[in-house]
């Protein structure tokens, strides 16, 4: 078996793959806490507790090993996001909603216009930062 057949494996492929999360699975309360999560540029160190840091993901794979026919993953929509940075952004939040945060200090994204060999897409959007929870000033 060539190298090439590994790749085009899908289980394989999806192994070093960031995960995604499907928006369509969150319970009401989710959706309503992910619509409230907040991204700032920075946050003062005082005023929040770090969760960890996440990584949001909108990989273009194609039907099948080789098949010049691709698509987004997740799929793009209104819940996901209408484009594959705004479904990165999207599964950013939802990995910080899993942590427990309401926000994500310092957000940033970078598109991977040819293959983006450490996620296995031919395309991609990586969102990352830091989840944090944070706290009122006058607690």
């Amino acid at each position: 078996m060539s190298g090439c057949a590994v790749v085009g494996d899908a289980a394989y492929s999806a192994a070093f793959r960031t995960g995604f999360v499907d928006v369509t699975e969150l319970s009401p309360e989710e959706l309503h806490r992910l619509a409230a999560i907040q991204l700032r540029d920075a946050a003062d160190a005082s005023l929040y507790e770090s969760r960890g840091k996440v990584t949001g993901l909108a990989c273009s794979l194609s039907v099948a090993p080789l098949v010049p026919i691709f698509f987004w993953a997740p799929p793009l929509s209104a819940a996901n996001g209408s484009t594959p940075k705004e479904v990165a952004m999207t599964q950013l939040k939802i990995k910080a909603l899993k942590l427990g945060a309401n926000a994500v200090s310092a957000p940033s994204c970078i598109h991977h216009e040819i293959v983006d060999w450490a996620n296995n897409c031919f395309e991609s959007w990586v969102c990352s930062g830091e989840a944090i929870q944070t706290h009122r000033r006058d607690e």
